[in-house]
């Protein structure tokens, strides 16, 4: 994999911590042998490849003989639950709760660029608590992004929150995707 496809280590953190495998020495080996990822003194920046493994190796120890694309929507969904538990998180909770929900996601491909340092997002309201939201370029786990939108979106207060994703076909040979989000 390109390794220009980045993401913060916060990323990984907030998953650990979110599962309570943070201090998993079992898992923490498993994972340095498997991608060379020290998860006891990590890099500020993980390649993707490496986070996508280490979310299968999560998700075969959290949420075994599970089909594996719910699996990374609900590890998304227990990464932000994590990172909502560090000093970073708890702020950024203030600011989801402020902002609002439509708020929230017209600026969330802003909030994702501080973490994926990668790909093309953008939002467009198509009615009240009706949006469409666009991954260009999206090599990792596009389910695993999808369970932490619907999570953040939740986190503001939005209640009866869907979300469906559809992958977009062109002559680009990335990997794109559209969420439409609805919400209560």
């Amino acid at each position: 994999m390109d390794n220009t496809y980045l993401l913060k280590k916060d990323a990984m953190v907030a998953l650990l911590a979110g599962t309570g495998l943070k201090d998993d020495a079992e898992l923490a080996a498993a994972i340095l042998q498997d991608t060379g990822y020290d998860s006891q003194n990590p890099s500020p920046e993980v390649e993707v490849w490496q986070a996508r493994r280490i979310l299968e190796l999560i998700a075969a120890r959290v949420l075994p003989g599970e089909d594996l694309q719910e699996s990374m929507r609900k590890l998304g969904k227990i990464s932000f639950e994590g990172y909502g538990n560090s000093a970073a998180g708890k702020i950024l909770l203030a600011v989801i709760k402020a902002w609002g929900t439509g708020r929230l996601v017209k600026n969330s491909p802003l909030v994702y660029q501080g973490i994926f340092r990668y790909g093309e997002r953008s939002a467009r309201e198509l009615e009240p608590n009706r949006w469409e939201l666009l991954h260009y370029d999206e090599p990792g786990y596009i389910e695993f992004m999808a369970g932490i939108t619907e999570a953040v979106v939740s986190a503001s207060g939005a209640q009866n929150i869907r979300l469906d994703i559809e992958k977009i076909e062109d002559e680009s040979k990335r990997d794109n995707y559209r969420f439409e989000l609805n919400w209560e």
